[in-house]
């Protein structure tokens, strides 16, 4: 076996486990769902984390949509405001006064 199809064959084993390690999350998080404090285990602790949303009324999403029409006219000023920064630094790449810096890294995609 050459090193590529050993990545690709690890590759495909994590892709696997990470699945059977959702699987087993949601086991896990249905047992703690109740515990005030973490679960302290010979593997490791398990906390709880709650995370909260909102759903608001239609007065507050009217006044958002409200506002957002209002700021939507400053878009164009903000989209310009951009434009010009990117010639600038475009500018200063083709002059070469802008410093290139290079980093490789590995992309991997697997064959399906």
């Amino acid at each position: 076996m050459n090193i590529y199809e050993r990545f690709a064959t690890i590759k495909a084993q994590i892709k696997e486990l990470e699945q059977e390690q959702r699987a087993v999350e949601v086991l896990i998080v249905e047992e703690i769902k109740g515990l005030s404090a973490p679960m302290k285990t010979e593997y490791g602790t398990f906390t709880k984390v709650v995370k909260s949303s909102y759903k608001y009324s239609s007065a507050v999403t009217d006044l958002v949509d409200e506002i957002k029409k209002k700021i939507a006219p400053l878009q164009d000023k903000i989209n310009k405001a951009q434009e010009k920064i990117m010639l600038a630094q475009k500018k200063e790449q083709e002059n070469g006064i802008a410093e290139k810096e290079d980093k490789i890294f590995l992309r991997f995609i697997e064959t399906k």
